[in-house]
């Protein structure tokens, strides 16, 4: 039978010589959740630039076939996120509280309601974006969709 002390001596070293590798593991996932926590915030920041980008026809300046290859190329963004962004972003224009839930939480929080939302009601929505889950506010414009008089109910 081992005395205590012994035991944790070879505890400590058994520590030590996990202890690099759990460090080189704990390492690469603080990085990878950094850098996935960057992405998402220079890819909304992209986001953004889309529209002007598109009305200046830059990519074309640059040598790009269109607007799709020169997001992908250049931000690794798809086909589909570029036209959900410029879709959303083209019916946010007059609208500037939603266009401020864009830059904090990106497209995809504002994307379900860019239809409904009126210059009019534009922060009505805005407040229902900050702080309802994606999931909750889509349920939430699909019954306003479905009821038009609630929909009247909100230009207040």
């Amino acid at each position: 039978m081992d005395n205590p002390e012994q035991n944790t001596t070879k505890n400590q070293t058994q520590n030590s010589t996990q202890n690099p590798t759990q460090n080189f593991e704990k390492s690469l996932h603080e990085k990878f959740v950094f850098y996935g926590k960057n992405v998402r915030e220079w890819t909304r920041k992209c986001t953004l630039l889309l529209p002007e980008i598109e009305k200046r026809e830059i990519w074309k300046k640059h040598g790009f076939a269109n607007i799709y290859e020169y997001a992908r190329i250049l931000a690794g963004m798809s086909t589909n996120a570029v036209s959900a962004a410029l879709w959303t972003m083209r019916k946010t224009e007059n609208k500037p509280e939603l266009r401020q839930i864009i830059e904090e939480k990106g497209i995809s929080a504002v994307r379900p309601i860019a239809n409904l939302a009126t210059p009019e009601t534009d922060k009505f929505w805005a407040e229902k974006a900050r702080e309802m889950s994606g999931h909750t506010l889509e349920t939430y414009a699909l019954a306003a969709r479905q009821k038009p008089l609630l929909h009247h109910k909100f230009k207040v």
